[in-house]
């Protein structure tokens, strides 16, 4: 299937403090990060997807019940994505630390990023987290 025959999907390349701009109304059902830069320095923090300031921008372009899943190798941004939805008060849905030995391994998380098959080579365990803003 490509790209084209999606009817509702949106491939968006821009900066993702804008993108109220684009979704002028609440009309997202779904956001995935799959494998960002995790941002490991302490000056960067603010640039991890699933920072607050981020998650503000979710909520304005969001549908109340929308699901935000993570899927990272990197223990840190996992942890810090955890731990932004205890203080953020969001709801968690689904989390593991090892996606591949976990029961929430089925159906769209089967579908692996070059990043993801990278590090699944090097050894490391996948991490997933979904989440709601509400």
């Amino acid at each position: 299937m490509g790209i084209q025959s999606i009817p509702n999907a949106a491939f968006i390349i821009t900066y993702i403090d804008r993108l109220f701009l684009v979704f002028k109304n609440p009309v997202v059902e779904e956001i995935w990060i799959p494998f960002p830069n995790p941002f490991p320095l302490r000056r960067s923090i603010k640039q991890r997807l699933v920072h607050r300031r981020f998650i503000d921008v979710y909520r304005k372009i969001c549908l109340p019940q929308a699901r935000i899943h993570l899927k990272t190798d990197d223990e840190i941004l996992y942890n810090f994505t955890l731990r932004v939805i205890e203080e953020e008060n969001l709801k968690l849905l689904a989390y593991t630390d090892d996606l591949y030995n976990s029961v929430l391994f089925k159906d769209e998380l089967t579908i692996q990023t070059k990043y993801e098959l990278q590090h699944i080579n090097d050894g490391k365990k996948i991490k997933y987290v979904c989440f709601t803003l509400t």
